[in-house]
């Protein structure tokens, strides 16, 4: 049971429910950055909240989908010692697999400045006066060992930190750690691509359709250029993630805006660097103005263009964000919290793809939306309905309109009077015995009609 010697016992009251609950569904709801237990929490508040969370998932037994990719997350990304060490011990609750092991060998490192000691039977995990307990790299080193002969797959990643750390290592963490070493073979064993299942398991694939509500939303770009929603997601499909340029994990917000940079640079090596749109949108709109959008995307190496924009919304950001269902949370309008997210849009606007909480790779999104390139829009799709139901509608026309025209063509001089103009028509009653040529234009007439009739009999095209 968690003690209970901080103010959060409003959390710890219901983290305790949840965890009681008959499936994980109120504990995720938790971990959730959009839940009500985020909002108004500092970034420490939230870290004690989180790992908590992570520690009841582990305690329920086996992972499901959802659970596992909450814990693989907090590996993937997370700084805090509490949470991280609170995800590694909730992973051997999961089947042992190559790439779990990479990713824990990934928060080893990224553990190098918030190492921490860490008593994960306590809430926030601070240990108590005279209790000696791990650290944070001593439980993720546990956690490796669960993995049994998995975790091969991470050897070559292991000695690369042990060579490059190896010397900020406590004693327990570097005995841990050759323990490992000496399980390992010398040379890397050939393995799965690890990457893989990550993406998989972090892949979402969606079809929202559009709301009029989207209207509202306006926005301003890097160079201070307004533009509204369908300028910048309607007309070509793209690829849209989200940041902010004060965000102190270099592993979430600085690398996707390097990897969209990526994403550029692999569309200009195959001559579409304008086909697809690429975007990346703050979080922060407040703060994040036209000149700070611009020169977090310069030093990150991305280049704007007409297609290619950070922008902020100036109007309907709380729209923007429930339409992508966006993870964040906030304290006093400040960020406390947020996911990775990535999304693939088609030419209409409309959300096709999401990729959440962990890494992508700039090679999957763009597997994600080049097809999208060759997908007719809807707008395109009902012109073309349009004009092809037009054209059928002239073919079926043209036959009829061919006879009437052949009926009212002149065929003789006296028919020619009538068709010169009305000057000719005027003309017509000075000719001598004007009244002896009616009777021969009226049997003229009549024959044509006769003979139209004969070939819609024939024909069966009465119309």
């Amino acid at each position: 049971m968690l003690t209970r010697d901080h103010a959060d016992a409003d959390a710890q009251e219901l983290l305790e429910a949840a965890a009681s609950a008959a499936d994980d569904a109120d504990l995720l709801a938790l971990l959730d950055e959009r839940s009500p237990m985020h909002q108004g929490r500092g970034t420490a508040g939230v870290n004690r909240l989180r790992g908590a969370a992570l520690l009841a998932l582990a305690r329920r037994g086996a992972l499901g989908r959802s659970s596992l990719l909450a814990v693989l997350e907090e590996l993937d990304t997370g700084r805090a010692a509490y949470p991280v060490a609170a995800a590694a011990s909730a992973l051997c609750a999961a089947p042992p697999a190559p790439e779990h092991a990479v990713v824990l060998v990934g928060a080893l490192r990224r553990l190098r400045d918030a190492n921490d000691y860490v008593q994960l039977d306590r809430w926030g995990g601070d240990p108590a006066p005279g209790d000696e307990p791990p650290t944070a790299r001593e439980i993720v080193l546990h956690a490796l060992q669960c993995q049994g002969d998995a975790a091969s797959a991470a050897g070559p990643a292991l000695r690369a930190w042990w060579a490059d750390d190896g010397h900020t290592l406590t004693a327990e963490e570097a005995r841990l750690t050759r323990q490992l070493l000496v399980a390992f073979p010398d040379v890397p064993t050939a393995c799965c691509d690890t990457d893989g299942p990550l993406l998989g398991l972090a892949r979402r694939c969606r079809r929202l359709v559009r709301t009029e509500a989207l209207g509202e939303v306006c926005f301003e770009d890097q160079d201070g250029k307004g533009l509204g929603f369908d300028d910048v997601f309607v007309g070509q499909p793209g690829i849209v993630a989200f940041f902010y340029t004060r965000c102190d994990n270099p592993d979430k917000c600085s690398l996707t805006i390097a990897r969209l940079a990526q994403v550029q640079r692999l569309l200009a090596e195959q001559g579409r660097g304008d086909a697809v749109r690429i975007t990346g949108i703050t979080y922060d709109p407040a703060f994040d103005d036209a000149a700070r959008l611009a020169a977090y995307g310069k030093v990150r190496g991305f280049a704007p263009s007409p297609g290619h924009r950070l922008l902020r919304t100036t109007e309907g950001w709380q729209t923007l964000r429930d339409h992508f269902e966006l993870g964040v949370g906030y304290l006093q309008g400040v960020v406390n919290r947020h996911r990775i997210e990535v999304h693939v849009h088609d030419a209409e606007g409309r959300i096709v793809l999401s990729h959440e909480r962990l890494h992508w790779n700039a090679d999957e999104l763009l597997q994600a939306v080049l097809p999208l390139l060759d997908r007719p829009s809807q707008g395109s799709t009902q012109a073309g309905s349009a004009a092809q139901a037009l054209g059928g509608a002239a073919a079926r026309a043209a036959g009829p309109l061919l006879l009437l025209l052949l009926a009212l063509f002149p065929k003789c001089p006296i028919c020619g009077v009538a068709y010169l103009s009305l000057a000719g028509m005027a003309a017509l009653p000075t000719l001598p015995g004007p009244y002896l040529w009616l009777p021969v234009l009226l049997a003229t007439l009549l024959a044509q009609l006769g003979l139209l009739a004969w070939m819609a009999s024939r024909g069966r095209g009465w119309s």
